[in-house]
């Protein structure tokens, strides 16, 4: 653990602190609208401080947060889906081609943690694009709340996120992405689409009865739900 500490400060003062904070919450109200968005940010930075607390108390493992930093700073450093511990391929197990450019990634930031921080961005991403998309369909703001706040406090959710790493995860932001493009932006469709069935062999299988419905059912006032 002592060798993964990114600095020597107390988090959760630190976030009590911050001065900045407040400035945030209001720039997020933007984005935000009537909803008030503290609460969110609060505990989206309380759920990473607890994910950086498992990741540097020996919670994640070779398997499968090991396998997956070493595959993917590999494929960033030109060498492929190579996984020297196994001597072997992450692509004999997942067609994984998605998490390739995750690679590139540790160019900026050498560090182990990286795959977590996405994972728990990727998650926070798809929380506001739901918002958003609750907000453009016109609900009311007291149903927008709901969706943001539900799918941030959704035990699934917050499971995957500290159980190490798996591709799929990536679907937590992914498929939101996907289903606010099928709805407001259908130009763009195709790459949220590529990349869901990149991350994994069985990528279709969460969307596709997403897809069915929006492709039988185009005038619908039960859309949103």
């Amino acid at each position: 653990g002592e060798g993964m500490k990114l600095f020597d400060i107390d988090w959760l003062n630190f976030i009590e602190r911050l001065s900045v904070w407040k400035r945030l919450s209001l720039k997020a109200r933007r984005v935000f609208g009537e909803l008030d968005p503290s609460e969110g940010l609060a505990t989206a930075a309380l759920m990473l401080y607890g994910i950086f607390c498992a990741c540097t108390n020996s919670r994640f493992g070779y398997f499968d947060y090991g396998i997956y930093t070493q595959t993917l700073w590999n494929c960033g450093h030109g060498n492929g889906f190579h996984m020297y511990a196994d001597r072997n391929y992450l692509n004999t197990t997942h067609l994984s081609f998605t998490l390739a450019p995750i690679g590139l990634l540790f160019w900026i930031w050498d560090h182990p943690f990286l795959l977590s921080f996405l994972q728990w961005l990727s998650y926070g991403i798809g929380a506001v694009v739901l918002y958003r998309a609750a907000r453009r369909h016109g609900l009311a703001p007291e149903l927008n709340a709901a969706v943001f706040f539900f799918y941030l406090g959704y035990v699934f959710c917050q499971w995957a996120l500290f159980s190490q790493f798996h591709g799929v995860s990536l679907l937590l932001g992914l498929v939101p992405w996907l289903y606010y493009c099928l709805c407001f932006s259908r130009k763009w469709v195709w790459l949220p689409l590529l990349c869901v069935l990149g991350l994994r062999e069985d990528g279709f299988i969460p969307i596709l009865p997403m897809l069915l419905y929006f492709g039988f059912r185009r005038e619908d006032p039960w859309r949103p739900a």
